[in-house]
């Protein structure tokens, strides 16, 4: 009996329970407070636990093909020259006679900076007159030229004569000689002197005076002039006066 009792006020507070939680918030609301007063137990709701993405893998490393190797290049065969037999005969190349060969003139450092000419005048001498050369000898180099010296030994037809001009020029027996210590570049060295014909010449003679020039360092250099005697002249045979007698 007393369990029936029991069963039954369950239900009823059961009932009321329903009642209530279908009025709404003005069931809870106390008899002084409105329902805008009322403070409504909500339920907070739990955060839901969210499923984490895979971690991102690295893909495995790419291994790189083997190099290709190339293939040996193939050789080429090599012509092979016949084999020479014997040996061949030696010809020998003559030169045609009466043919002229012409030597290679190579110019030395002599030629390049000491320059030297020789004039004589008249180039149409008489035996016992004198003849007047000019000896010039000029520095064509960049630089100085030191320890100069100019010779003219004169050849058996020709006897020393005066001197006319050239600083230092003085005769050594039958050698005029100059000499001078520093030839500047461009600066040039003259001397002008007379030689005397020598009278016992026949006529004809061709006379050849020939000059050498000198300096420190192995420099060198030459030059001659030339002069003849006229030939024979014959004498007046007869004229005007010896046919008016």
């Amino acid at each position: 009996m007393k369990r029936n009792y029991r069963l039954a006020g369950y239900l009823l507070a059961a009932a009321l329970l329903v009642g209530l939680m279908a009025s709404g918030p003005q069931a809870w609301a106390t008899p002084d407070q409105t329902s805008s007063q009322q403070t409504v137990p909500t339920r907070t709701p739990k955060p839901q636990p969210t499923d984490r993405p895979p971690e991102a893998t690295s893909p495995p490393p790419t291994v790189p093909p083997p190099p290709t190797v190339p293939p040996p290049p193939t050789a080429t065969p090599q012509p092979t020259a016949p084999a020479v037999t014997g040996t061949p005969p030696l010809r020998a190349t003559a030169t045609p006679i009466g043919s002229t060969l012409t030597p290679t003139m190579t110019p030395t450092a002599s030629t390049a900076s000491l320059s030297l000419t020789v004039q004589a005048n008249p180039s149409r001498v008489w035996a016992g007159l004198p003849v007047e050369y000019t000896l010039t000898l000029v520095n064509r180099s960049a630089n100085p030229v030191h320890n100069v010296s100019l010779l003219d030994a004169l050849p058996a037809a020709l006897e020393p004569g005066g001197i006319i001009s050239g600083a230092g020029a003085i005769w050594q027996d039958r050698t005029l000689r100059v000499e001078k210590d520093e030839l500047k570049p461009g600066e040039r060295l003259e001397v002008i002197f007379q030689a005397i014909v020598a009278a016992n010449l026949p006529p004809g003679t061709t006379i050849i005076n020939q000059v050498n020039a000198a300096a420190a360092g192995g420099l060198q250099a030459q030059a001659s002039a030339a002069v003849a005697l006229p030939p024979a002249e014959l004498p007046r045979v007869g004229g005007r006066a010896d046919a008016d007698r």
